[in-house]
Formats: structure tokens, sequence, C-alpha cells
């Protein structure tokens, strides 16, 4: 049950993935985020047009959501920006930069996580926050986190 709170995966995922790690719910979470092949087939469920709204809502130029959209959908998430649920979410959606999302990041980000709106997303943070709580994930949030930190904001 914490498996599939953490990643929202069905039952099915779950098991195998933990019966092939021996129950090990560290390493097969690590398995589960780091493989995409291993994750259940959910994108297909989003609804594209939601989730070009939800970008479209937030970006500041064509291709990215920068610091005044990042303070906007901190705001409308209902989150502090220095939140550390933000580092979670920057780490899911593999964000190069601090404090900006690519269009394409949001996207693969945002439909690995089955989220397609705001509402989606708010429902997900607290198992985004659950994840801070397994230590290998929570080292290679803070890892990326400090890889950021050496960057300006652009």
């Amino acid at each position: 049950a914490e498996y599939m709170g953490i990643t929202n995966c069905q039952e099915a995922t779950a098991l195998s993935i933990l019966k092939k790690h021996d129950w090990n719910l560290e390493v097969a979470l690590n398995t589960y985020w780091e493989n995409p092949a291993v994750q259940d087939k959910k994108a297909a469920k989003l609804d594209r047009k939601q989730l070009d709204k939800f970008f479209n809502t937030y970006k500041d130029d064509d291709s990215a959501i920068r610091v005044n959209g990042m303070v906007k959908f901190c705001e409308d998430l209902g989150v502090d920006p220095a939140d550390p649920v933000m580092l979670i979410l920057s780490w899911h959606l593999s964000a190069e930069t601090a404090c900006v999302y690519t269009k394409a990041e949001f996207y693969t980000g945002m439909e690995k996580l089955d989220v397609d709106s705001l509402v989606s997303l708010q429902a997900r943070l607290p198992q985004l926050r659950a994840e801070l709580q397994n230590m290998s994930i929570f080292e290679q949030v803070l890892r990326r986190a400090t890889r950021h930190s050496a960057h300006p904001f652009q």
C-alpha cells in the first residue's frame, strides 16, 4: 500500500516490482522512478488539452515557465516556493534549471505523475511529500537541488 501510495501505480505493477526486489521498498521505488518501461502506461488517460491549458496558464514564453510563472504556479498550488515539495516536483519533471520548467520537462513530468491540472497536482502533493521520506529519493532530490544552486536564475 505504501509503494502504491508513493508511485500511484496499479497493484499488479507494485507487487511485481516489490517481489523482484525481495520486498525492499527503497530499491523497488528506485526501479520504478528510474525505469519508465516498468511504469504503468497512464499517460494515455491524461487530457492533453487540459495539460496544454495547465502549462499555458503559467508559461512566461512559448518554451518555459520561468520565475514570474513559477511564482503564480506556487501561489495557485498553495505552496511556498521554498517548500521542499517543489524540489521533489522539480526532480520528477527532471528540471535542468532552478525555477524553470521547460515545456518538454513539464509535459513529460506531469504525464509521469499522471497529472493534467492544478487540481490533480494538488491531490498528489501528499504523495510527493511522502517520497521525501525515502532516503534514496531524498538524496537524488538533494543532489539535483545542489546542482541547481550553482546556476543563476534565467
